[in-house]
């Protein structure tokens, strides 16, 4: 109350000021939601959604340009003023940029062990939160090896010791204002014999996020876009690649669009499977035409090894297996012919006689071939292994 009887409102302060969004809007009957076709006086507006970036942060100017294609029901929104991002979305580990060793432990972490950790002597804990840093601390290393092998959880460093930290290893800069270009997909209208029976939908996040391979901080991508049936381009004026701000532009095929994991997580037992099939499909209403698509895997806790070594642990007998790891990492590319809703790859696992107390996880990416993965729910994907080793022992899982 700011005067006797007045009371005073206060907006709460903006979480992602300047995030960006763009907005939809459909023209209809006044009296109904269909569709307008007589004189613009029995026609009204009305907004159908708020588009906006599932990573947003602050600073993104999301809605910077926009362009829509009516036929194809898509939408491609640039966002100049994003950083460069993570498949996690999180802001990317500098490494190789910085010096020194990382620390790695097993997950979960021992009580002992993640104390010292908090106290400075690792940089991050789990292998995805590239971002998630605990600051490093000048800790006496004979005191903080002392500390592990005795695994004495009530030792704790001197927290008066000041915060030393190697400033390339945590700098933004080197991810800020890359910019991003968003694709949002249209749930189309139905309509029977004339009649509207459902509008049709924007969805408020995006079906896809396109960042090139060579994004560079301060490249502004999305400054402009434009789309031409299903090719989208985006004008980055801050590349750097053919001179200081030089500028290019971006093209993507993006009928990728219509294409999907059919499962959000596939599943396999080690000893019972040898390998699992992965299968990727399309909409079967954009099935005219052939169409190739990237994928690839990697670690999350699961271990990968190269073809080579797989061949070298295949010809060793499975009670010598100890560090073959778990599966055989992959990438590569599938086409769909004319005619195809779905193809496959596979994904060959390794047997061994080690006991593992968790399942263990294989991240799975769709890209468009010669670019990064896509940003999306429906390019990612999960492969989960599970042990039948219940009665042998733990392993060192040691590389050789």
């Amino acid at each position: 109350m700011d005067r006797a009887g007045q009371k005073v409102h206060r907006a709460m302060q903006e979480a992602t000021p300047k995030a960006g969004a763009a907005y939809t809007f459909r023209r209809h009957d006044n009296v109904s939601t269909d569709f307008c076709t007589g004189d613009k006086q029995y026609c009204s507006w009305s907004q159908e959604s708020k588009l906006m970036a599932s990573d947003r942060r602050a600073g993104d100017l999301l809605g910077s340009s926009v362009s829509v294609n009516d036929v194809q029901g898509t939408a491609l929104v640039g966002a100049p003023g994003a950083a460069a991002m993570s498949m996690y979305k999180t802001t990317p580990a500098n490494n190789p940029h910085y010096p020194g060793k990382a620390t790695s432990v097993e997950i979960p972490i021992g009580d002992f062990m993640a104390k010292w950790a908090r106290s400075g002597g690792t940089q991050t804990l789990l292998p995805n939160a590239m971002r998630q840093v605990l600051q490093q601390r000048a800790v006496d290393a004979s005191s903080a090896t002392a500390v592990t092998a005795a695994e004495d959880v009530d030792t704790q460093p001197d927290y008066d010791d000041p915060l030393v930290y190697d400033p390339r290893a945590f700098d933004d800069r080197e991810y800020a204002e890359a910019g991003a270009m968003y694709v949002f997909r249209r749930n189309n209208i139905i309509i029977s014999a004339g009649v509207v029976l459902e509008v049709q939908n924007w969805p408020p996040t995006e079906q896809m996020k396109l960042v090139p391979p060579a994004l560079r901080a301060r490249d502004g991508l999305g400054t402009s876009v434009a789309l031409s049936g299903v090719t989208a381009f985006g004008g980055a004026n801050g590349d750097d690649g053919m001179g200081n701000n030089a500028g290019t532009v971006y093209q993507y095929d993006i009928k990728m669009q219509r294409v999907y994991f059919d499962s959000a997580e596939y599943y396999a037992t080690e000893g019972d499977n040898s390998d699992v099939t992965i299968t990727i499909s399309r909409d079967a209403d954009y099935i005219g035409h052939p169409l190739t698509v990237a994928y690839a895997t990697s670690d999350l806790t699961a271990k990968g090894i190269d073809p080579l070594r797989y061949a070298d642990c295949l010809s060793m007998p499975v009670a010598a297996r100890e560090g073959c790891g778990d599966y055989v990492q992959t990438s590569g590319e599938v086409t769909f012919a004319v005619g195809d809703s779905a193809v496959n790859f596979v994904i060959d696992l390794v047997n061994d006689f080690c006991k593992e107390h968790y399942s263990e996880y294989v991240q799975l990416t769709l890209s468009i071939p010669g670019s990064t993965a896509l940003g999306g729910e429906e390019y990612y994907a999960k492969l989960r292994i599970d042990d039948d080793d219940f009665t042998y022992t733990e392993c060192t899982h040691e590389f050789l």
